[in-house]
């Protein structure tokens, strides 16, 4: 059985996803697409595909959610992404500043590096990328679980340190 090893670069990235049949976006950044899985899998999410690093051998794999979050939640996301990393460690979370509206806003990024300067087949990116959005959905699934409230909101800043202190 011969394996089909090439070289990674965008061009692979675009492969991939018209293989697919993804509707996505080039840009600057990289590929994007949006993602509406059916129940269970979960909320929403914006994933984004890019080649970095020496000769773009670096696949970068970034799913987030497209629901923004205000400042004054940052401090439960950071909680919430500090309990997941101790149980599950994957994927890479980090809360990021900004939005459609300015730096008043803040989403969650699920990212991930894979370095592949020897080369990747078709099997290797699917699985990668794959294993990647499975994890991702996982924890925006937790994430959404743990901020809707009966009420459906998230709560404030305020409002959490006015139960730690009842």
């Amino acid at each position: 059985m011969v394996i089909d090893v090439r070289i990674f670069d965008a061009t692979r990235i675009a492969e991939y996803l018209d293989a697919k049949g993804v509707h996505y976006t080039r840009s600057d950044c990289g590929f994007v697409a949006d993602y509406a899985p059916a129940e269970p899998y979960g909320p929403a999410i914006k994933l984004r595909l890019a080649s970095q690093g020496h000769n773009g051998a670096v696949l970068v794999v970034q799913a987030s959610s497209v629901d923004y979050f205000s400042m004054d939640d940052v401090p439960r996301l950071l909680g919430l992404i500090n309990e997941w990393t101790l149980q599950h460690r994957w994927p890479r979370l980090a809360v990021s500043i900004g939005g459609p509206d300015g730096p008043s806003l803040a989403t969650v990024v699920a990212d991930n590096h894979f370095d592949l300067e020897s080369g990747v087949h078709e099997d290797l990116l699917d699985d990668l990328i794959g294993s990647h959005l499975s994890a991702s959905f996982s924890f925006f699934r937790f994430l959404h679980s743990a901020i809707t409230t009966p009420a459906g909101t998230v709560p404030s800043a305020a409002e959490l340190d006015a139960w730690l202190s009842d």
